[in-house]
């Protein structure tokens, strides 16, 4: 574990750039740790499949190895990227259906020697990704290496709580918050007998982390308070991430009224947000540049193909699971993409000129990242479903106090 590589800058580089091509916002809330950070395990809600760790290692400033379940490592592709990100294979029970207390073992002394030297992990302690809008029971591997890590003598040890949410999880292109609560200095939870209390600390890092959880009892009335936390953003001043999050924070569960679930509905329906509607009411919304556009409308004619696709094959592999579609998404699309952009200019190159074929090849190869604004565009999401600002405007509820 000591000579686990940190992930180069160009593999940071990838996953950022793999974080702003899937996801539209990515907001952060409270205080990211810095780059000299040591001693910490990151515990982190784990609702959205691979990407959850996407997310919070390209947030963070300072590396963190993630712990991963072991059967991650039998992807050829994904085999790579997690070794090149200096990730730790846990092996579970339940994936060889027979287990390794050895491994395991070996696994835990690994880890613990790595936080005693200063290292950090990040692990997502409710121990499977889930659908659930509320914090699982934790594991107790999280407060276990942090123990054992103390017993190998190393001290300044912590962890920070961490929870990350979806407004619409399995959908391309949704938006994402991650709120990052303060540090726990792990000596707090030392016993009489100088160990750390193993229990102390587990149920330390569940209190922090469900402070941070904007926790629903179903998907509707999650849906519902994230509403009415963002039209309760809005209708301020200086609408704003930490805003809206502060008020799901005390919106969820309450204030679910006839009016805000249609309005709710609504939105769903026509894939816009509240901010969205705010800013094609007030005609707030940038246009983009004609080139840009144009290229944009070649994107989504030259890639329709493989973007009707991915959903369908990553929904007969996920098998209805929300909180791994977005995981074979990415991965579908990444294979699909790339198999159809070959194509394009390969077939570029066999029927054009060189030169012509040059350029044919880099529009070809720009397009689809123009092409991201216009799906964005929630006046185009409006007309392709026959529906008006100002019906939906109508619809919008007032909450302010």
């Amino acid at each position: 574990m000591h000579s686990a590589p940190s992930p180069s800058r160009r593999l940071r580089a990838l996953f950022r750039w793999i974080r702003g091509l899937y996801f539209r916002d990515v907001w952060t809330v409270g205080a990211m740790p810095p780059e000299g950070t040591r001693g910490t395990v990151f515990v982190a809600n784990h609702p959205n499949g691979l990407l959850d760790p996407v997310v919070v290692l390209t947030e963070i400033q300072c590396h963190a190895a993630p712990l991963a379940k072991s059967t991650l490592w039998q992807v050829p592709v994904l085999k790579q990227i997690l070794n090149a990100a200096g990730a730790v294979p846990v092996l579970r029970k339940q994936d060889t259906g027979k287990g390794s207390d050895t491994d395991n073992d070996a696994m835990f002394a690994r880890v613990s020697a790595h936080l005693a030297g200063g290292g950090n992990i990040l692990l997502f302690p409710e121990g499977i990704s889930h659908d659930e809008h509320r914090l699982l029971e934790l594991r107790s591997g999280a407060a276990r290496m942090l123990a054992k890590a103390w017993e190998a003598g190393g001290r300044d040890l912590g962890f920070v709580p961490i929870a990350l949410h979806y407004d619409a999880k399995d959908l391309f292109r949704s938006r994402v918050l991650m709120a990052c609560g303060n540090r726990s200095d792990a000596s707090v939870f030392s016993g009489s007998e100088g160990s750390l209390d193993v229990r102390a600390l587990k149920d330390a890092m569940h209190a922090d982390m469900r402070v941070l959880m904007v926790e629903s009892p179903d998907t509707e009335a999650f849906e519902c308070a994230a509403t009415y936390a963002e039209i309760q953003a809005n209708e301020t001043d200086a609408p704003s991430a930490e805003q809206a999050y502060a008020h799901a924070l005390t919106a969820a569960g309450a204030h679910h009224t006839a009016g805000l679930r249609a309005y709710t509905a609504a939105l769903r329906s026509a894939d816009v947000t509240d901010t969205d509607l705010c800013n094609l009411h007030r005609s707030a919304e940038a246009p983009a540049s004609l080139f840009w556009r144009m290229l944009g409308w070649l994107g989504v004619l030259a890639y329709l193909l493989p973007y009707k696709l991915v959903h369908p094959i990553a929904a007969r592999t996920a098998d209805g699971g929300r909180d791994v579609m977005s995981t074979y998404k990415l991965g579908v699309g990444a294979i699909v993409f790339v198999g159809w952009w070959l194509l394009l200019v390969a077939a570029c190159f066999v029927a054009l000129p060189w030169p012509v074929a040059v350029s044919a090849a880099v529009l070809f190869t720009l397009a689809p990242f123009a092409a991201l604004s216009v799906l964005d565009d929630p006046a185009r999401k409006l007309r392709a479903r026959g529906m008006r600002v100002e019906a939906l405007w109508s619809m919008r509820p007032s909450v302010s106090r």
